[in-house]
């Protein structure tokens, strides 16, 4: 490979910058820094996860301060690594110019922008349920008679069954994202190429090998053409297949040390380990692990001395939070040189790992045999150990599996007839529900689907319509998806309950409440009081709430229907003959509108006093409708 081929194939179309601008001319890699930062899909990384799912604290990264970091890192090691190509490889065959280095620098710092732009909601582990859902779904979805496993062919499936974000992020900046191009973001073919950390397709995976471009999927079949165009373009097309582009190793190096030491500081500050466990976890690794790992004895050694100096450091500062962090930056210094070290590696007896990469041939990361590659597995393993497996996160990871399983569960269904004519028969036409679902979807999203279906026979068709429901999936932030389940599933939005909060506004409410009459009727000495009012009215409303849920309403209104004519006939049967309830006409409005204070106080008067009669709404709807998890307190004795 050569760097002028690798850095400068150009972009798909020119951009179309007006003249006043080009008076003063960026290089093609500025630009594509420009309409990174500048678009949608990058804004939304602020709003999703990087290791902790709906995190509300402020210090705790997400995917855009991660990726901002990422590229930071990225700009910076390709820099001391361009600095050592120019000085210890002038003449060789794979020598840079020093508008090369430059370019190198930027166009992996664009790369670090985007690295983890394809990634769904609540991080890596959203990739998993996506994958898992297909994986049980293919078989038991039908689509005209037939189950959907048997409209794909393998590589189809195998997209599906192993959805993975690097793929999608070629996808999004190909296709899915446009603005003022056909190409999506029409960004520099360096800066895409380096993106696709595992050129292969989804049958190609193995885990197992020693060869790290072929431990995930890089490219979906539905993008296979385009990124063989690319591949070509830059000279990372060989006879057997496809290679890394050099400059994916500076990338992933920078993402591993983004991960292993700024990640590891917010698992800290959130209190997930003290560092006597750190220390504890560091040692005791590094000694069971090093004959697994084949670390040589100039490794050991090497990550002995960086978690000694945390020792050093603890016993020096004022406070463990200025050890760590003191000692985060110093291992961030040690992994970026090693990392540049094992680029290009200089002195007597030293590999040439710089000839392997660019002649395609280099099969591992660069810090793997650097004197820190044993240092780098264990803080990863260490965010292993006190992060991913702890409570919290384990909490919010299954509640995000609930959210995801539940979206395809509604979208998958709503996209498979989506081509369906007007003289399709019945059952192989979208329902009107299914209908307001496709709705939702961006219109970027479908034009990509109209434009790569056009002329495809109909398996593939179908599989293009699965990946429109993972392109709009993927690209929902965290609280998107959360609220978009919610709203789909007929629950109230943006509300906590807290018991505290409650007990405090009862006590306010029965202090102000307790001597005024629930209306302005004139037999006032039979009215309930308006406290008692408020109370049931609330109970009523929180039944309702929970009928819903239970219910699974897809429509609020239907739902509201529902609960009416159940009141009717579980509810009311209760009462005598007569009784002012049975008055109440069978309207939804008056469930949840203003017929709520006139049910409480025909509840409550004559037959029951205030105090207990929200017991006996809430018995009547556990006994009737559904059981309702919630206690009210509704008087002293309750």
């Amino acid at each position: 490979m050569e760097w002028k081929i690798l850095l400068y194939a150009r972009r798909k179309e020119p951009l179309d910058i007006p003249d006043d601008l080009s008076k003063y001319p960026m290089n093609d890699f500025e630009l594509d820094y420009w309409r990174i930062v500048n678009s949608a899909p990058f804004r939304r990384l602020q709003d999703k996860t990087q290791v902790f799912p709906l995190d509300k604290s402020d210090f705790v990264r997400t995917r855009l301060t991660h990726s901002m970091e990422t590229s930071a890192l990225a700009k910076q090691l390709a820099t001391m690594i361009t600095a050592n190509i120019r000085k210890n490889k002038s003449g060789t065959p794979y020598a840079m110019t020093e508008d090369e280095a430059r370019d190198a620098a930027n166009a992996v710092m664009c790369a670090g922008l985007l690295h983890d732009i394809g990634n769904p909601p609540f991080g890596h582990f959203g990739e998993v349920v996506i994958g898992d859902w297909f994986k049980s779904h293919l078989d038991r979805l039908s689509y005209k008679g037939r189950p959907l496993s048997q409209w794909l062919d393998r590589q189809m499936k195998a997209d599906l069954c192993h959805f993975e974000g690097n793929a999608q992020a070629l996808r999004l900046l190909t296709k899915v994202y446009r603005v003022d191009s056909a190409f999506g973001m029409d960004l520099m073919p360096a800066v895409l190429n380096t993106l696709v950390k595992y050129p292969v397709d989804s049958t190609r995976v193995d885990k197992a090998s020693a060869d790290v471009k072929l431990h995930k999927l890089g490219y979906y079949k539905a993008e296979e053409a385009l990124f063989g165009a690319l591949a070509s373009a830059t000279g990372t097309r060989t006879v057997e297949g496809f290679c890394r582009h050099p400059l994916t190793y500076i990338l992933e190096a920078a993402d591993d040390i983004a991960y292993a030491t700024a990640d590891l500081e917010d698992a800290y500050k959130k209190g997930l380990f003290t560092l006597d466990e750190f220390e504890r976890f560091f040692r005791d690794t590094l000694e069971a692990k090093k004959d697994d790992w084949g670390l040589n004895g100039g490794q050991v050694k090497k990550s002995a001395e960086m978690i000694d100096e945390l020792t050093r450091l603890r016993e020096r500062e004022s406070s463990s939070m200025a050890a760590f962090q003191r000692w985060i930056a110093y291992a961030r210094h040690w992994l970026m040189y090693t990392a540049a070290f094992g680029f290009v590696p200089y002195g007597a007896g030293q590999t040439d790992s710089y000839s392997a990469i660019m002649e395609g041939t280099f099969r591992r990361e660069i810090m793997e045999g650097t004197f820190h590659g044993g240092s780098i597995r264990i803080l990863k393993a260490a965010m292993g150990r006190f992060a991913y497996d702890s409570e919290g996160i384990l909490t919010l990871e299954l509640a995000a599996q609930t959210i995801l399983t539940t979206l395809l569960s509604r979208f998958v269904p709503a996209v498979l007839y989506l081509d369906a004519g007007d003289d399709a028969p019945e059952e192989y036409r979208p329902t009107a529900a299914e209908k307001k679902l496709v709705k939702l979807l961006s219109e970027n999203q479908l034009a990509c689907y109209r434009a790569d279906a056009e002329g495809k026979d109909e398996g593939y068709r179908l599989y293009l319509r699965l990946l429109l429901v993972t392109d709009f999936i993927s690209g929902m932030t965290d609280s998107y998806a959360k609220n978009l389940y919610q709203e789909l599933t007929g629950q109230l939005t943006g509300l906590q309950f807290s018991p505290a909060q409650a007990n405090a506004l009862l006590g306010l409410l029965e202090s102000q409440c307790s001597g005024l009459p629930a209306s302005t009727a004139r037999e006032e000495d039979r009215d309930i009081s308006l406290y008692d009012q408020l109370k049931l009215t609330a109970a009523l409303a929180a039944c309702v709430s929970e009928y819903l849920q239970q219910a699974d309403a897809f429509s609020l209104l239907e739902a509201i229907a529902e609960f009416s004519r159940f009141y009717q006939d579980a509810f009311l049967s209760h009462f005598p003959q007569g009784h002012p309830v049975a008055n109440i006409p069978d309207t939804p409005h008056l469930i949840l509108g203003g017929g709520t204070g006139f049910l409480s106080k025909t509840v409550g008067y004559p037959y029951l006093k205030d105090d207990y009669a929200a017991v006996l709404f809430k018995s009547r709807c556990s006994c009737s409708m559904h059981p309702c998890r919630h206690s009210y307190r509704v008087g002293p004795s309750h």
